[in-house]
């Protein structure tokens, strides 16, 4: 059995946590810069030497600060003291001071300190009721009226005990409370082995704490199977909600360990164990740890990745189906680490998931850091700081970053052995104000600046991805993130289009733009047309389809262009165009060419009037030409009559008619005088007989007489 004293660590309480100077930012980090200030420096109001004041616990604009040698005479063996502070909107006041009722020396009141809301809890682990250096813890009630109200010193409300307490089991080791859970670990408990450890949980009576006489014993210990000699399960305790995270840091024996517990009907039951995959025996795995609903941070101060005891800490996010038995999701060094800095000594998370790791040994002068880790937005892998904080008077051997807490838009740490006028090793605290500092995670619902979407998950393919990106396809907005397929944008097309005949002065040209497509079934598209061709006109611009008319009267062929842009419902677009032939390849056409025919000499028409139509040219070139053929006589002949057209283009159209000249009647002579009978001396000189004839004119005549 060892009766070891505890290293000031502080509490596990649910934290926020800030920065002040940026060190290091790895690929797309959630914090964004903070540039805070440090706001004050709290110290006890009966401050002495080695009183070791720095034990700090926080809850919105209420800080705890243990003193875990106050009232010392000068040695390591005080009492102990705990200090409430309030924040009144500008300074930081202290409003009460806190004891036990039954304050011995070397009990270490305020080694340990956490709060929740109204309710202050205090571990004096050496307290020696129950057996020497058994412990205890004190549960203190603020008042109706506050703090301020009660005189100070103020005892506590209730005192909770093991009900098998055993020398040295340091009952008090850990302590954290969450709604109304208290749970304190013991991590020199011997029930599975010298120093194997145990945990105990208290469940605030129904009547409050001051209903139940004290001591109050637990409501459940708890231990694990399997556990042994100087496991030290206890070390560190943290509880969020239904979640309970218990370390055992085993203390140079085995690789350290921490227990998830989880609260099924009222019982707590072990549902993972986790591990850090490059553990050691001599890390110091679990000596402190810090749980929100899906992250637990766990500190290994004498991890030597980095050196001899640089230190380390790690995450491990809570899997989609639950707790399960895990190595880290991701480790968290410094980057300036050195040998002997002890980075991990305390952890704490905030709520959105950014982690605080405090190495009190940390500095050139050892005066301590706390370094700051934001979940990157490819997620945790082994990643450095996001930020460093650090004492504005920070001096050697301060123990800065000993015990961190953040609650709201403050962040405090301890400094247990800083100097100042209360004396050496009187110890501090550092408060700084967050309000203008803003880091987010993925998940949260909010949308910071490293963000593109948050819709309240860290999965992928509902369009926001595991690490808060929108994913293609998609769109998403609001926050929480409310996410869509994403308006795709329309395709244009236009049906191909053969080359146009001319027809005539204006030329119709039938579009098609029904072509044009939309992924997006819903989206209804519209339609703008535009054409470049000479004194091109619409019907319907805005139509899918519709007629465009050209001014063609001017030419034989005309080549341009029209654009269709279509456009969704959501203002998407897409352009298109088309080229437009218009050609004249059609000879023009002769109408009214009379049909060949045969005809009397004197019976042929003067040459016809014929009718040109051309599709293009209102003015093409018509030449007639006749040719004549002598036959048979003077007075028959065949004519041929020829029209021969062209348009401007050059297309040509010829027609003929063949006419036959015939001299089919005879010559009529004029003058013959009919048959008579005369008498001998009365027979009459001949007439004068004239001939005429259709065709000829020139008709000569013969006269004949028989007796």
């Amino acid at each position: 059995m060892s009766g070891s004293r505890l290293v000031p660590i502080g509490s596990q309480a649910r934290i926020f946590v800030a920065a002040i100077q940026a060190t290091s930012l790895l690929g797309t980090v959630s914090a964004a810069p903070c540039n805070i200030a440090e706001t004050a420096k709290l110290t006890a109001s009966d401050a002495g030497r080695l009183d070791n004041f720095g034990i700090v616990a926080i809850d919105g604009d209420t800080a705890v600060v243990g003193a875990m040698n106050a009232g010392n005479s000068g040695s390591f063996y005080g009492a102990g003291a705990a200090y409430v502070f309030r924040f009144d909107g500008t300074n930081w006041v202290l409003v009460a001071t806190l004891t036990s009722s039954d304050l011995a020396r070397d009990d270490e009141f305020g080694a340990r300190v956490a709060i929740d809301r109204r309710t202050i809890v205090i571990a004096a682990p050496q307290d020696d009721d129950g057996a020497s250096d058994s412990g205890s813890a004190y549960v203190f009630e603020e008042p109706p009226e506050g703090w301020a109200s009660a005189a100070s010193p103020i005892t506590e409300t209730a005192k909770l005990t093991a009900s098998d307490p055993g020398p040295g089991d340091v009952f008090g080791s850990g302590l954290d409370v969450s709604d109304g859970t208290i749970v304190v670990g013991a991590l020199n408990d011997d029930d599975l082995g010298s120093d194997s450890g145990s945990a105990y949980t208290f469940e605030a009576p129904s009547g409050g704490w001051s209903s139940v006489p004290s001591p109050i014993h637990e409501t459940a210990k708890l231990m694990v199977p399997g556990a042994l000699a100087s496991d030290r399960f206890g070390r560190s305790v943290a509880v969020f909600e239904g979640t309970l995270a218990v370390g055992a840091d085993q203390n140079g024996v085995h690789p350290g360990a921490v227990y998830v517990f989880e609260r099924h009907v009222g019982t707590w039951a072990v549902t993972a164990v986790l591990t850090a995959s490059d553990g050691s025996s001599t890390d110091n795995f679990g000596i402190s740890v810090a749980v929100t609903e899906d992250l637990i941070a766990v500190g290994a101060y004498a991890q030597d990745g980095n050196g001899t005891n640089a230190g380390a800490a790690y995450v491990f996010e809570k899997p989609v189906g639950g707790w399960v038995d895990m190595t880290e999701t991701g480790k968290l060094t410094a980057s300036d680490a050195v040998p002997g800095d002890n980075l991990g000594l305390s952890v704490a998370i905030r709520l959105d998931g950014l982690v605080a790791v405090g190495a009190f040994a940390a500095n050139s002068g050892r005066s301590g850091f706390v370094y700051l880790y934001s979940r990157p937005a490819s997620g945790w892998g082994d990643v450095t700081e996001s930020f460093i904080v650090t004492a504005s008077d920070a001096a050697l051997n301060d123990r800065f970053g000993g015990s961190v807490a953040i609650s709201d838009n403050h962040l405090i740490v301890g400094a247990v052995r800083a100097d100042h006028e209360g004396g050496t090793d009187a110890g501090a605290a550092y408060v700084y104000d967050m309000s203008g500092c803003t880091v987010s995670i993925c998940g949260d619902g909010l949308v910071s600046e490293s963000e593109s979407c948050d819709d309240s998950n860290t999965f992928g393919g509902d369009g926001c991805s595991p690490t808060c990106l929108i994913e293609p396809g998609f769109t998403c907005t609001g926050e929480p993130s409310s996410c869509a397929p994403a308006n795709a944008a329309p395709t244009c097309g236009i049906g191909i289009l053969d080359s146009v005949e001319c027809q005539g002065g204006t030329t119709p040209v039938e579009l098609d733009g029904t072509a044009s497509s939309d992924p997006d079934v819903d989206d209804v598209l519209s339609y703008a047309w535009m054409t470049n061709c000479p004194g091109g006109m619409f019907n319907d611009a805005t139509s899918a389809s519709p007629t465009l008319f050209v001014d063609t009267s001017f030419g034989c062929s005309i080549a341009c262009s029209v654009d269709l842009t279509v456009t969704d419902g959501s203002e998407a677009s897409d352009i298109c165009s088309t080229a437009i032939t218009i050609v004249d390849t059609e000879a023009p056409t002769l109408g009214g060419v009379p049909v060949d025919t045969s005809l009397e000499c004197d019976a042929v028409p003067s040459p016809a009037p014929v009718q040109v139509v051309d599709g293009c040219d209102s003015n093409p070139a018509l030449d007639f030409t006749e040719a004549v053929a002598l036959g048979l006589c003077p007075q028959a002949s065949v004519i041929t009559r020829n029209w021969d057209v062209s348009d401007a283009c050059g297309n040509a159209a010829s027609a003929t008619q063949v006419i036959t000249v015939v001299d089919s009647t005879p010559p009529v002579l004029t003058g013959v005088p009919d048959d008579m009978v005369v008498e001998c001396d009365a027979v009459p000189v001949p007439p004068n007989v004239t001939a005429s004839d259709n065709c000829d004119q020139c008709l000569p005549t013969y006269f004949s007489e028989v007796q």
